[in-house]
């Protein structure tokens, strides 16, 4: 299986370094920033069309205003292949409108790709089983992930796209916590990531609700309901509610904006 990653910015480079194992090609305008890939095995080039001809399947890593331009210019080499879009609040039906003969997957991941811990959710009409099971079998080597309905894609974009910022905002708040204890920094922070860690995987693996686990550790006139008791008088739930509310809102108002664009 050949695979084109056109525009190996952060995101797309990450995405070449988890396919690494398959025939990739990596595409960017300066070639110099990713000439380190050719040491995995990863063809690098500045030329899109070439990296569109010679590949089956074509992952495009691009700012959403960019994606117009480079879909024209790769139009030819687009026909009943897979092209998977991870640009941010371009959807499927505007995509089809310059490629119509490919077959399109809309898809979004977060920087947890870049150690292979993703999650990327994915959209799509145009494939059949065979087609969606070797594409989940690229993005299983991203990290987890699941097939969605589209019109979830701008929330899940607030949630999951935007949210690592949410959680590193967390994990420094609790690193500082820790300094304001008398911690030294090093131990602070390795205290704070091996509990966010812990707590997550917690969840993921027993499958209990998250409060449920919350009163596990919560006992009468302990420490830790003297800490609960501070975070429900601050806010601090209905804080990240409104944080991933707004993020959801704006990737609404970016997906109105590049719809009225591509309509012009």
């Amino acid at each position: 299986m050949k695979i084109a990653v056109i525009g190996a910015g952060t995101i797309g480079e990450s995405i070449a370094r988890c396919l690494k194992d398959y025939d990739v090609v990596a595409t960017r305008r300066k070639t110099e920033k990713i000439k380190h890939l050719e040491k995995m095995g990863i063809e690098v080039t500045g030329d899109n069309k070439y990296a569109s001809e010679k590949s089956d399947i074509i992952i495009l890593c691009l700012k959403p205003k960019k994606v117009p331009r480079v879909l024209r210019e790769i139009k030819q080499n687009t026909e009943n292949k897979i092209v998977i879009s991870f640009a941010a609040a371009i959807e499927i039906d505007l995509i089809k409108k310059i490629i119509p003969e490919a077959k399109v997957v809309r898809a979004m991941t977060n920087v947890g790709v870049i150690v292979k811990e993703g999650f990327t959710v994915y959209a799509t009409r145009d494939l059949d089983d065979k087609e969606e099971k070797m594409i989940e079998e690229l993005f299983g080597k991203m990290g987890k992930y699941e097939k969605i309905e589209e019109e979830y894609m701008d929330a899940l974009t607030g949630l999951s796209g935007s949210g690592p910022a949410f959680v590193f905002t967390i994990l420094e708040s609790l690193m500082y916590a820790g300094l304001k204890v008398g911690l030294p920094r090093e131990l602070s922070l390795k205290a704070a990531i091996q509990t966010v860690i812990g707590s997550s995987k917690l969840i993921s693996e027993t499958g209990i609700h998250p409060s449920q686990l919350k009163d596990k550790v919560v006992t009468p006139g302990g420490t830790t309901i003297e800490g609960v008791f501070e975070l429900e008088e601050n806010r601090v739930r209905t804080t990240l509610i409104k944080a991933v509310e707004a993020a959801t809102k704006k990737a609404k108002i970016i997906t109105s904006l590049l719809n009225r664009e591509f309509q012009e």
